[in-house]
């Protein structure tokens, strides 16, 4: 596939102006270099599909370098320099906006990392518009205007394609919502459901995060307690694939407090590259703490006590008259001394 799609960006560059004429009117010839990275070791069907797609290619054809500098002219195509320098800055002779292209790049590669099936056709649409972006044709408004006539306008137009490929992406990825629902912790600890909702026709993979500073996370399959960000806020990461409308991804946690607070959700690639899917869910605890529990407890007893003491005096009050005056006319009849 890598090999495929190296062959098509060639063929991309020469339509990109085909049939380009020197100065003079003669066919004007183009090249690229391919630079590969230091420590890249060669695939075999790599290397042998792109020559054999290089063999008898009627728009591009291999060069070695001295080759390729000492066939192509300098200067011969209207608007192009004359002179071969490194270019300094971020921006190409065009004004290419080549840092705003390495962001847009890193998130699509990103975000191709988290789909499959017919995510692999979304992707490679935005590619191509991404590839349109990086034509230097953007903007012109005549093939004979010079580089310097031409740059202000091709670097907005450039500029401009790269804001559009970011909506395209943007558009995907607002695809995926949190359901708003109230988790509710009826017991001190327990599992509960966070469901995470997905209208695209392709699913996507990645890592589901949910922190919160007043809760306390457990392990279950496919999770794993973690901190989240630099101030220790506990959390719990989970690898989910959502190849459903409606994922649940089951949490363990204990709340370490009672009463109403947020939690933070979110989803990014396995690589962190790309965040996902961002939101919030609330956390209702009623849990109760050990101390509420024995005061609770010491209230009740005190209550108990309380009643007892009650009721028997109530017993007391109700017993009849004449048994007092018996009792006392009795003790008062005993044997003289």
């Amino acid at each position: 596939l890598a090999a495929h799609q190296l062959l098509a960006d060639l063929s991309l560059l020469y339509y990109e102006g085909p049939n380009t004429s020197d100065r003079a009117g003669n066919p004007a010839p183009r090249g690229v270099v391919l630079a590969t990275p230091p420590n890249w070791t060669p695939d075999a069907t790599f290397v042998d599909t792109v020559l054999r797609g290089l063999s008898g290619n009627p728009l591009v054809s291999a060069a070695t370098l001295s080759t390729l500098f000492s066939t192509l002219p300098i200067g011969a195509i209207p608007g192009q320099p004359v002179s071969r320098r490194p270019v300094v800055g971020s921006t190409g002779p065009s004004g290419l906006p080549t840092h705003q292209l390495r962001i847009a790049r890193a998130r699509l590669d990103a975000f191709a990392s988290a789909v499959s099936g017919p995510g692999v056709g979304v992707v490679q649409s935005i590619g191509d518009l991404l590839l349109a972006a990086e034509s230097d044709v953007l903007g012109r408004h005549s093939a004979t205007a010079t580089t310097s006539e031409s740059a202000p306008h091709v670097a907005r137009a450039q500029s401009a394609a790269v804001r559009d490929v970011d909506t395209a992406l943007d558009a995907q990825l607002g695809k995926l919502s949190l359901a708003r629902d109230t988790i509710r912790l009826t017991s001190q600890a327990g599992t509960v459901p966070v469901t995470v909702l997905r209208s695209t026709s392709y699913p996507i993979s990645g890592v589901l995060t949910v922190a919160g500073d007043k809760l306390v996370f457990g392990s279950t399959p496919g999770c794993v307690p973690t901190l989240r960000s630099a101030r220790g806020v506990p959390g719990v990461s989970c690898r989910v694939v959502l190849d459903r409308s409606s994922n649940v991804v089951d949490v363990l946690m204990r709340s370490r407090a009672s009463g109403d607070f947020r939690v933070s959700v979110t989803m990014v690639t396995t690589g962190g590259h790309l965040v996902l899917l961002e939101g919030h869910l609330t956390v209702h605890a009623m849990s109760t703490s050990g101390v509420a529990i024995a005061l609770s407890l010491g209230a009740l007893a005190v209550l108990l006590v309380w009643w007892g003491r009650t009721m028997w005096r109530n017993r007391t009050d109700r017993r009849p008259r004449g048994a007092h005056v018996r009792g006392t006319h009795v003790a008062a009849a005993g044997p003289r001394p």
